[in-house]
C-alpha cells in the first residue's frame, strides 16, 4: 500500500492512501476531530449509528467529532482523508466563517459530479501541506466547495437493501430494550443465523457490535448531558451490567466512561 500521511500539527492530519489489497474489517471507533473521507477510486462501506452507506468513486463521507463509525473495503481503494479539530478551525477562521464552512457536515454523504476538479483540489492540499502559512486557505477551499455542493443537493447517496434498512432502524429505535439477537431475528421473520450472516456479508460487522455501537453513542450523550451515574447511564442505554458496559465503552472510546465524562466537562 502506497501511504502518505502529514501531520500539520496535533490538530490536523492528512492521509493519502493507494491500497494494493482489500483491508480487513475495522472495528467501530471515533475521532475527536472532523473527518472528510474522499474516495478517488474503489468502493467502501461506511456504517455509523444512523445507517449504512456505500461509498464509490467520487463520494465524500463527512463525520462529526465523537461520532462512532467504521468503514470496510468492498474493492481496492485510493482515498484521501482529512482530520481537523475544532481548535484548528478556531485558530484559522472566524466564528462566522466556521459556521458557513461546516454546513457541509449537515450531510453525511456527498456525491462529487466533477471528480477531477475535487481530486485536483485535494491533491493540491496534500502537496501544499508543508506551507503552514497558506494551508488554511486550501482547507477553506475544500470546505467551501463541499458546502456549496451540499446546499445544492437535496438527497444523500444512500445504498442498501430495504430489509437491512428496516433492521438497522429497528435496532436504532429499540437499542435500550433489545434483550437478544433472537428478538431482532423474530421481528423480521428470519433465523438468528441468517441475521448474523446478513450483517457479516453486507455490513462487515456483527449484530452485537452494531447494537453496542449505538448504545455507546447514546451513553456518550447521556454522560455529557445528564447527572445520572455511570451505572445508571449504562442501564438506561440497554446494558444489563455496568462492568460489561465499561469494557465495551473502553474498547470503542479508548477511555473509561468516568474519564470520558471528566474530559468532556473540561472541554465544554
Amino acid at each position: 500500500m502506497s501511504n502518505y500521511a502529514y501531520m500539520f500539527d496535533e490538530d490536523y492530519i492528512i492521509r493519502h492512501r493507494k491500497q494494493k489489497n482489500i483491508l480487513e474489517m475495522r472495528s467501530f471507533h471515533y475521532h475527536q476531530a472532523y473527518e472528510i473521507l474522499y474516495i478517488i477510486n474503489g468502493k467502501k462501506n461506511y456504517i455509523d449509528t444512523t445507517g449504512y452507506y456505500e461509498l464509490t468513486s467520487g463520494t465524500v463521507a463527512l463525520t462529526l467529532p465523537n461520532a462512532i463509525h467504521k468503514t470496510s473495503d468492498k474493492e481496492i481503494c485510493e482515498k484521501i482523508t482529512f482530520y481537523f479539530t475544532q481548535n484548528y478551525l478556531s485558530k484559522n477562521f472566524t466564528k462566522e466563517a466556521q459556521e458557513l464552512l461546516l454546513r457541509c457536515f449537515n450531510k453525511k454523504i456527498i456525491r462529487i459530479n466533477e471528480n477531477d476538479i475535487f481530486t485536483n483540489m485535494c491533491i493540491d492540499t496534500v502537496e501544499s501541506s508543508g506551507q503552514k502559512s497558506l494551508f488554511h486557505i486550501y482547507t477553506g477551499r475544500i470546505l467551501k466547495y463541499l458546502t456549496e455542493i451540499s446546499l445544492s443537493h437535496s438527497e444523500q447517496i444512500i445504498n442498501y437493501e430495504p430489509r437491512i434498512t428496516a433492521i438497522l432502524k429497528y435496532i436504532q429505535i429499540n437499542s435500550n430494550s433489545i434483550k437478544s439477537i433472537d428478538e431482532i431475528a423474530d421481528k423480521f421473520g428470519i433465523t438468528k443465523f441468517h441475521l448474523c450472516r446478513l450483517f457479516r456479508d453486507e455490513l462487515d460487522t456483527t449484530v452485537i457490535q452494531y447494537l453496542n455501537a449505538i448504545r455507546i453513542q447514546n451513553m456518550c450523550n447521556m454522560l455529557i448531558n445528564s447527572q445520572f451515574s455511570v451505572a445508571e447511564c449504562s442501564n438506561r442505554c440497554g446494558f444489563n451490567s455496568s462492568e460489561y458496559a465499561a469494557r465495551v465503552f473502553s474498547g470503542v472510546m479508548h477511555i473509561s466512561p468516568t474519564e470520558y465524562r471528566k474530559e468532556r466537562a473540561i472541554i465544554q
